[in-house]
């Protein structure tokens, strides 16, 4: 993979990011919280490295 495409991948994901944001930023509070599966207090720390977890698969 060449700088050129990893930089293209890289900028594709940074605007997809942005535009969830975007989108997120429209949605209530409560709506957000069972979008991402959790609560006003925040994850466990297991339910924090799950997300993460299935985020790193999605990549692949």
């Amino acid at each position: 993979m060449t700088k050129a495409t990893r930089n293209q991948r890289s900028h594709t994901e940074q605007m997809r990011l942005s535009m969830r944001v975007v989108e997120e930023s429209a949605t209530s509070i409560d709506q957000v919280l069972r979008t991402l599966n959790s609560n006003k207090q925040g994850l466990v720390e297991n339910d924090a490295l799950e997300v993460i977890r299935k985020e790193n698969l999605k990549s692949f």
